[in-house]
């Protein structure tokens, strides 16, 4: 029983081993094709110039290159034929039109059907004819143009922002569109603008009142003061007003001003004072901007307007008043910048308001609008004036009854006449301006201390302690960096 059990398990072993083997015989048969394929397609690869992995071809747009295979070639498959052209010279020699900006692909296929190469065929703008139009025209610039895609990007380094965009206008004509061209320069100069801005308006007056408050003080019958009068005070007293100030003194200023001095013109002199309007700056804003980058602000408010949507629906939006400043500088060259400058001055008012019900009233605004471009040094300044607003007033007062007596009625009623004109000047100044440390900056309160109320009411100190920042002694002078600087006592 043993001896016949052992045979049997020498059978069925043997039996394995012819199953692995039969399987491994099957899967040779099975691959042997497909490597004897493969062997011939490297063969009949490795005969030629190209390789078998897609490669990238690129040609400039209207431009062609020239191409050699070392298998010829029968036929050829190009997947968007409105991109490129291929002509074919001869079996291994191709030529390669670019078009149309973009990418396709092409299949080479021999005599016998088998694909020889393929790759994707890229037609790109003609950088190197950009570039060299960029060296031409700015041959002292370091420019350096390359291809992405269908895109070009600009390197290397300028000497201002205005050589940049002029750079970027003749790159411009190689590919159409902006969206084409990635501007990566880097620009060696300032760009950092300061512009300091001064708004401020400019009160004119004429006041000129007869009537009942001069006959109080005969005296002063006639006291007249004008602002901007051209010629002074003789164009006045030639015009036949002498008579009517005889009695007192006239001064006269350059700018035009006629003031009158004597018994009693010191009511006339208060008045006047209170009544002329004198300048006033409306705002003084210092803004930096990156040279091409906008900068605004407003000093002012915002007023809600309701804005009907449809039949049934109101909305508000807020529009903007006060005082508002945009510039956009762009620094042209070494020590210029080209500055835009537009400010506005506005205020809601009563007048003209447009009422939308009972509830709803709508105002409308004052505005002196002023827009300018110029191109100044740095360090330069510019004035804008002659926005000019004019209002006048006439007031009557007297004795009720009396005062509408014909001829009579004249010595019970008092006649004032107004004229507030108002002119804004606008002060622009720009500088290039580089970013420095904190440290060599100072604040006028750096090393102030309030003094304690030992030192205030019983030694009369303000302050404790005022030094500069480094900790210098209590009688050592602190010294405040900069053109300006406060000192409080």
């Amino acid at each position: 029983m043993s001896t016949s059990r052992e045979g049997v398990g020498r059978m069925r072993g043997i039996d394995r081993l012819d199953i692995i083997r039969s399987a491994l015989v099957a899967i040779g048969l099975v691959l042997a094709p497909a490597a004897a394929f493969a062997q011939e397609i490297e063969a009949s690869l490795g005969a030629g110039e190209l390789v078998t992995a897609e490669k990238r071809i690129e040609v400039p747009i209207n431009g062609t290159r020239e191409y050699t295979l070392g298998v010829p070639a029968r036929d050829i498959i190009i997947g968007n034929p409105d991109i490129a052209d291929v002509i074919i010279r001869s079996p291994t020699k191709l030529f390669l039109a670019g078009k149309t900006i973009g990418s396709t692909n092409l299949f080479l296929l021999d005599a016998d059907g088998r694909m020889i190469d393929h790759f994707q065929l890229s037609v790109h703008p003609d950088f190197k004819a950009a570039e060299d139009a960029v060296r031409k025209a700015f041959p002292d610039e370091r420019i350096i143009i390359e291809g992405a895609g269908d895109a070009l990007v600009m390197k290397g380094s300028v000497s201002s922002d205005a050589m940049s965009q002029q750079a970027t206008t003749i790159v411009r004509r190689f590919v159409g569109t902006d969206e084409q061209i990635i501007n990566a320069m880097r620009i060696n100069s300032e760009q950092q603008v300061l512009i300091k801005v001064s708004v401020a308006e400019v009160q004119k007056s004429a006041l000129k009142e007869l009537g009942l408050e001069n006959l109080i003080s005969p005296t002063t019958i006639g006291d007249l003061a004008i602002a901007g009068v051209t010629g002074g005070a003789s164009a006045i007293v030639g015009g036949g007003f002498g008579p009517l100030i005889s009695g007192s003194a006239i001064t006269s200023t350059p700018a035009g001003a006629l003031f009158v001095d004597g018994p009693g013109a010191i009511d006339s002199v208060v008045r006047i004072l209170e009544q002329h309007g004198f300048a006033r700056k409306l705002a003084e804003p210092n803004l930096v901007a990156v040279s091409g980058e906008y900068a605004t602000m407003l000093a002012g408010g915002e007023v809600p307007i309701p804005v009907n949507q449809d039949a049934d629906t109101i909305t508000i939006e807020f529009r903007p008043f006060g005082v508002s400043l945009t510039f956009l500088p762009i620094v042209v060259d070494k020590g210029r910048i080209s500055l835009k400058i537009a400010t506005e001055v506005s205020a809601p008012t009563a007048s003209d308001a447009v009422s939308l019900g009972p509830d709803i009233s709508i105002p409308s605004f004052v505005v002196r609008r002023a827009t300018s471009t110029v191109e100044l040094p740095s360090g330069g300044s510019i004035m804008m004036a002659g926005l000019l607003s004019n209002d006048i007033t006439q007031s009557m007062r007297g004795v009720p009854g009396l005062m509408h007596i014909p001829i009579l009625g004249t010595l019970f009623r008092s006649t004032s006449f107004q004229q507030d004109e108002s002119e804004l000047v606008i002060v622009a100044r720009a500088f290039l301006v580089q970013p420095t440390d904190p440290g060599a900056l100072s604040l006028p309160t750096d090393g102030f201390a309030p003094a304690s109320d030992l030192d205030l009411y019983l030694l009369g100190h303000l302050q404790n302690i005022y030094t500069n920042r480094q900790g210098a002694a209590r009688d050592q002078i602190p010294q405040l960096q900069g053109p300006i600087g406060y000192i409080i006592r």
